[in-house]
């Protein structure tokens, strides 16, 4: 299957197509991809370029409610050609075989988060513009970073940065 391709030729054709032609072929290129294409893309910026005469279309990837990705289109409005397709990391098609419903609560999440984020307090080197150094008691977050919270086993992930 396609994932992405750009056609970097400055093409011109006798067409003039206007934003809504353009969002249809745009459409059937995408059923093609995906017949169920519906219920995933959903367009969140329409930009139409006149100086290249190409009409360019963001998509938010939706499942289930939860964004899962973008996607990029572009028709050249006077030819009726896709002149560039960047499609999601994911393939759609295997969204149905993911588990969509969380194990834990946002409330038992942001539970797990509190009792494991981790303060210290510490004298802090501040300066302001035309003006002193300065030193300020504050609290910062600890070294070790919280990165998420799996929400099928309620894990903490910690991040590797510091």
């Amino acid at each position: 299957m396609v994932s992405s391709f750009a056609n970097f030729e400055d093409t011109r054709g006798p067409l003039s197509l206007s934003i809504t032609e353009c969002k249809r072929i745009a459409s059937q290129f995408l059923y093609k991809l995906y017949p169920d294409a519906n219920r995933y893309f959903y367009i969140n910026e329409v930009i139409s370029d006149t100086e290249n005469h190409k009409v360019a279309f963001h998509f938010t990837l939706i499942y289930e409610g939860i964004p899962f990705g973008l996607a990029y289109l572009s028709v050249n409005a006077t030819t009726g050609n896709i002149d560039s397709f960047f499609g999601p990391d994911l393939d759609p098609l295997t969204l149905s075989q993911l588990q969509t419903l969380p194990a834990i609560s946002p409330e038992q999440a942001r539970k797990r988060f509190i009792s494991a984020f981790e303060l210290e307090l510490l004298w802090d080197n501040n300066y302001k513009e035309n003006s002193d150094e300065y030193y300020e008691l504050v609290y910062k977050q600890s070294s070790r970073r919280i990165s998420y919270i799996d929400a099928q086993t309620g894990e903490i992930i910690w991040s590797k940065l510091h």
